[in-house]
């Protein structure tokens, strides 16, 4: 029901460093310095934004080594562990770990022996629960929504840090938040959400629904940032190529972590790269590159109606009106 947020009044005990971490970990996020700028970028924005060098004619055909990309036997994407009553709630109701992700990865029926990928954020999940009419004559549910921030024994308690959308949200004019003594009218009040106000995207690990709408939402944090990257892993054609190259000056001193390497029409991200300066030998490690521009499905909601035309002033040259913008 504020006007304004201020931010700086809302963040929450946390050391700056992991929670720089939580957001590289959460979007998979990347960063390089550029003339004095730290730029950040998703993952696949970073190689999306990257130039394709053809080496062909500088590789050494004569040496190269493949081996398997090493995989992963499990893969873990973890909020903190839940300390209020809605999450908690929610994961007994549904057998659900909300807003977390996990599986042990196979593929027709063989199981990986590799080490475990673990991602865990020191962000919590909070469940925000649409409200229900109290009336005993009516059963629909509540323009409201909240979080409620007491434990599994309904006590008061502090969660640690949580991100969320924030909808600005319109109350139906024949509801009221009713007191003992008093009860009042409230037009609009900001709803926290774990949905984008679009709702194209979720800032769950996996699939849920939305709590205030019920719809699902399939554009989850794992499927935007994650999901090329670890299909790229277990792709049955993905391998790591060791080769020696003799790359040109023009090469070594132009190229980026984040270009393609084009070998005989085919694209490489590279891996690592080690060069001896003096005999202009190189080694390369290169994985197949992989699609990576993002694609999000078409924006369906239309812009609201601007209202309140109102007339302002006029002149032999000029009239003038006023109305409330549209928003989205």
């Amino acid at each position: 029901m504020l006007s304004e947020i201020v931010v700086t009044k809302h963040i929450p005990k946390i050391k700056t460093y992991d929670f720089l971490k939580g957001l590289f970990n959460m979007f998979n996020l990347t960063a390089y310095v550029d003339n004095g700028v730290i730029v950040v970028k998703t993952l696949d924005e970073f190689y999306n934004d990257g130039n394709s060098i053809d080496i062909s004619n500088q590789i050494d055909t004569k040496d190269i080594g493949v081996k398997r990309m090493d995989l992963y036997s499990s893969l873990n994407f973890k909020f903190s562990t839940p300390k209020t009553f809605g999450t908690i709630n929610q994961n007994e109701i549904s057998q659900d770990d909300f807003g977390n992700l996990e599986f042990e990865e196979t593929l027709n029926s063989l199981v990986f022996d590799g080490t475990k990928y673990d991602i865990k954020l020191p962000f919590e999940k909070l469940f925000f629960d649409r409200l229900s009419d109290e009336n005993p004559l009516v059963s629909d549910i509540t323009d409201f929504a909240n979080g409620w921030l007491v434990d599994k024994d309904q006590n008061t308690t502090i969660t640690a840090p949580v991100l969320f959308f924030n909808k600005n949200t319109d109350v139906n004019s024949s509801e009221e938040i009713g007191f003992v003594e008093k009860s009042f009218a409230i037009p609009s009040y900001n709803r926290p959400r774990n949905i984008s106000n679009n709702e194209l995207s979720t800032i769950h690990f996996g699939e849920e629904k939305d709590e205030y709408t019920g719809n699902p939402i399939t554009n989850s944090l794992f499927k935007l940032y994650y999901s090329k990257y670890i299909a790229n892993i277990f792709n049955q054609n993905s391998r790591i190529y060791t080769i020696k190259a003799f790359l040109t000056l023009d090469t070594i001193f132009s190229y980026e972590m984040n270009d393609t390497f084009v070998i005989n029409n085919k694209e490489f991200f590279i891996n690592s790269i080690r060069t001896d300066l003096s005999t202009g030998a190189t080694n390369l490690e290169l994985i197949p590159a992989y699609e990576t521009e993002e694609v999000l499905p078409p924006d369906t909601e239309a812009p609201t109606v601007p209202t309140n035309l109102t007339f302002v002033s006029a002149t032999d040259s000029k009239i003038q009106f006023s109305w409330t913008e549209s928003t989205d």
